[in-house]
């Protein structure tokens, strides 16, 4: 019985021994994190209505820029902006609404949605105009920034945002950052 006992204590102490060395300090069990995420370029028609690869939906796809705009896109869809999104323009760049689109840019306090500029220069790119009645139309928590270039409007006067008079948008916690104050004569 003795002899049995001593094998099994052999036995136990080969598995534990076998179990320590085979546990190494050059196991890598970290996980790498994911790789940044490219920024997406954006077509000038990625929002037409006749474009059969229209977007509908920019998604947050990781940290810093999501999507470049690097001309004036007009949005003839209804077009859903994720929280967490940032969407950057080129100098000269901006975004049109049209009647038929609409523009849901809904963040959060912990993800809010930004539109900037690539060159952050006061007045780099036109802005965002709206002709749209649609009820969609949404801003909260979103940041416009670096925006307020002429040539949105048919007088070009340079603003961040400009909501048509016939147009609907619904605006919670919006922030319009380093902008270019001109005299134009218009209140802001």
């Amino acid at each position: 019985m003795k002899t049995i006992q001593n094998k099994f204590k052999i036995l136990l102490l080969l598995l534990v021994g076998a179990t320590i060395a085979s546990c190494s300090s050059d196991d890598d069990t970290s996980v790498e994190p994911p790789a940044p995420a490219e920024t997406v370029l954006l077509d000038c028609d990625s929002f037409q209505s006749n474009n059969s690869d229209a977007l509908f939906v920019l998604e947050d796809i990781g940290e810093g820029v999501d999507y470049l705009i690097d001309c004036v896109v007009s949005v003839e869809v209804d077009l859903v902006i994720e929280p967490g999104v940032v969407v950057q323009f080129t100098n000269g760049a901006g975004m049109k609404v049209k009647e038929q689109g609409s523009l849901n840019a809904v963040g959060t306090q912990s993800k809010p949605i930004t539109f900037t500029s690539a060159s952050e220069t006061k007045g780099a790119w036109k802005g965002i105009i709206t002709d749209s009645e649609k009820i969609k139309n949404r801003f909260d928590y979103v940041t416009i920034e670096y925006a307020g270039d002429d040539g949105l409007t048919s007088n070009s006067e340079p603003a961040s945002l400009i909501i048509s008079s016939d147009s609907y948008f619904r605006l919670n916690n919006v922030s319009i950052k380093q902008l270019e104050l001109r005299n134009s004569g218009h209140s802001l």
